[in-house]
């Protein structure tokens, strides 16, 4: 009984010394876990090594497949690359913003992955 009690003293007093930020990451991360719906169809299967390499090499022969994947590499790279040079941008010269408002820049990207997740759920419900 006593280690529970120490064990959740320990974990309380990490949980108020916490900063704001890891607080809401770890709601963030229970919320997840308690509306997490249990998977469907799912059988696990085992797999080994030198199939899952022929699987890969199979994927990566094909040239329509290597074409996809060459722009969505690009394109990964290049949202990466305005992500990161914009931040110097914004704190220099003309803007010279703080971190916390180009944080709150970001968050634009965060919103636009809510919205349009809410606007894939309002289509599937209304219609085009």
């Amino acid at each position: 009984m006593k280690k529970t009690n120490a064990r959740t003293s320990f974990v309380l007093r990490l949980w108020l010394k916490a900063p704001i930020r890891a607080r809401l990451c770890i709601a963030a991360t229970i919320g997840f876990l308690l509306l997490l719906q249990p998977s469907r169809n799912f059988r696990l299967q085992s797999m080994l090594l030198g199939r899952h390499l022929h699987l890969w090499r199979q994927h990566l022969s094909d040239p329509v497949l290597l074409r996809f994947y060459l722009i969505g590499t690009m394109l990964t790279s290049v949202f990466t690359t305005v992500f990161n040079y914009s931040t110097f941008r914004l704190s220099g010269a003309p803007y010279h913003l703080g971190p916390r408002a180009i944080s709150v820049i970001f968050l634009s990207y965060a919103l636009g992955i809510v919205s349009s997740s809410s606007g894939g759920k309002m289509v599937d419900r209304f219609g085009r």
